[in-house]
């Protein structure tokens, strides 16, 4: 495999467009085709964790769950670098989730891309990192917006912001 820190950007551009017309059938968030569903879950766990965001930790959880996952590794995810329960696959795309999640600005280190490139196919690293960047959206949006529509809800009118959405927002 060829890939490099420096070709991400495209990679993840020439692969949308190659991509384009193929998902236009299929749902175009998910990424059940190129990724194993538990471990993007797994994933997006992780995430809601170092976020604490309750509500998308059950969710995720429920899901997890529902597949079968034993619920002492769910316990333990907090903790997966000392424990030897999660695999090579699964703390490979922990740390890229950590990484991209905890330092936004700072870019992927070399060492944490060179071992994802060494696991995961440059489709998977792919969808990984648009699963990840995904639910970090959900994150900063949730946070940063949803208290000012709450706040503003009560001046505006049902139509445009009716009440019920506003509650599913964490």
């Amino acid at each position: 495999m060829n890939n490099s820190l420096e070709n991400l950007p495209a990679l993840i551009a020439t692969k949308i467009t190659r991509g384009r017309k193929k998902k236009r059938a299929t749902d175009p968030t998910s990424s059940a085709p190129y990724l194993d569903p538990d471990l993007e879950d797994l994933v997006r766990l992780r995430v809601a964790q170092i976020h604490e965001c309750d509500w998308s930790m059950q969710e995720q959880t429920k899901k997890l769950k529902a597949r079968g996952e034993k619920p002492f590794r769910l316990v333990l995810l907090k903790e997966w670098r000392t424990q030897m329960i999660f695999s090579d696959r699964e703390k490979a795309a922990l740390n890229l989730a950590e990484v991209i999640t905890c330092d936004s600005t700072g870019g992927v280190p070399k060492e944490v891309f060179r071992v994802a490139c060494h696991i995961f196919t440059e489709r998977e690293i792919l969808c990984l990192v648009l699963a990840i960047l995904a639910i970090n959206d959900w994150h900063y949006l949730s946070s940063s917006v949803a208290p000012h529509l709450a706040a503003k809800s009560a001046s505006c009118p049902k139509s445009i912001f009716p009440q019920k959405t506003l509650k599913k927002i964490p």
